[in-house]
């Protein structure tokens, strides 16, 4: 349903309203990208980086090669993807962003990190945390904690992993986010299993689930489950 209101919308929508129709879009692109139309998506991407070329809106343009390189790493090209991700970075840097710079960041890392390569994630996560902390960005610093913990614990680096995760937690707590609560709790009895913590291990499970289940949260509730 939501794919036929933006279809129809774009028909409303006046060829040289620029801005109007590379919103619409990307929208479009998003609804192809969740159903696994991956032509189709990147036809609207590329339709709507067209238009913020044209426009010279340079914010735009690295957002696009955002979701350009998410829809290259769900089809499992890791080269492109992170070629886009770099020109996004490039950008964002250009324009003082940090915030976008951060995220940039950050889709590197995690990116890395699909790619088994915990090594070269560290780097950019670590950067990416500072830029989030630096603009008081605490939802999204949390998050990256969580992604650095995984990356030290995938390293044997367990001291530096539960820093982060303890850390993650009270962030989360602080802002009352429950989902990075859980990721933290969930994460930190991963750690107390790797260490042979089973009893410990255990109580941090129970917890993560209590969190998941209020805020039915299914993915991570059968997981833990």
């Amino acid at each position: 349903e939501a794919l036929r209101c933006f279809m129809q919308s774009q028909s409303f929508i006046k060829a040289d309203d620029l801005h109007g129709r590379s919103i619409n879009l990307i929208h479009l692109g998003n609804i192809y990208l969740d159903l696994g139309k991956w032509q189709k998506a990147e036809e609207c991407y590329q339709e709507a980086l067209q238009a913020k070329e044209n426009l010279g809106d340079r914010d735009g343009i690295q957002s696009l090669y955002k979701h350009l390189a998410s829809l290259q790493r769900r089809q499992g090209n890791y080269d492109t993807a992170k070629n886009l991700l770099s020109k996004s970075l490039v950008i964002s840097r250009d324009l003082l962003d940090l915030q976008a710079e951060a995220v940039a960041l950050g889709n590197l890392g995690s990116l890395y990190i699909e790619m088994g390569d915990f090594v070269r994630a560290e780097p950019y996560l670590r950067e990416a945390l500072e830029n989030f902390l630096e603009i008081d960005n605490h939802r999204s610093a949390g998050g990256t904690l969580n992604q650095l913990g995984m990356v030290l614990q995938a390293q044997a680096k367990r001291g530096e992993a539960r820093d982060c995760y303890d850390n993650s937690f009270m962030m989360a707590e602080e802002i009352q986010d429950l989902e990075g609560m859980g990721t933290s709790l969930h994460n930190l009895g991963s750690l107390a299993r790797d260490e042979g913590l089973m009893t410990e291990a255990q109580g941090y499970y129970l917890q993560a689930l209590d969190i998941f289940q209020r805020i039915g949260s299914r993915h991570e509730e059968g997981q833990l489950k």
